[in-house]
């Protein structure tokens, strides 16, 4: 728990923590979860998957627009 706080400290960022197996504590983290699952689905040998592979996954899954952010994606939210 102090690296998460030290963490929170360092980055100004404030730290969530769901308990193990309580999804219904963190909707973000499924919806997240679910778009990775987009990609990968349930049974993905990641040892196969390229680098390649997740780097386009991560550019879909981050320049997808959200509601939370008004319509902006992450990427034009981190860079606005």
């Amino acid at each position: 728990m102090a690296e998460v706080h030290d963490f929170e400290i360092d980055s100004r960022v404030k730290a969530y923590l769901a308990h193990p197996n309580s999804p219904w504590e963190h909707g973000p983290n499924e919806r997240y979860n679910r778009f990775i699952r987009e990609h990968f689905p349930k049974g993905t040998v990641f040892t196969c998957i390229t680098d390649e592979e997740v780097q386009q996954a991560k550019d879909e899954i981050n320049n997808r627009p959200r509601v939370v952010l008004n319509g902006m994606t992450p990427h034009e939210k981190l860079t606005e």
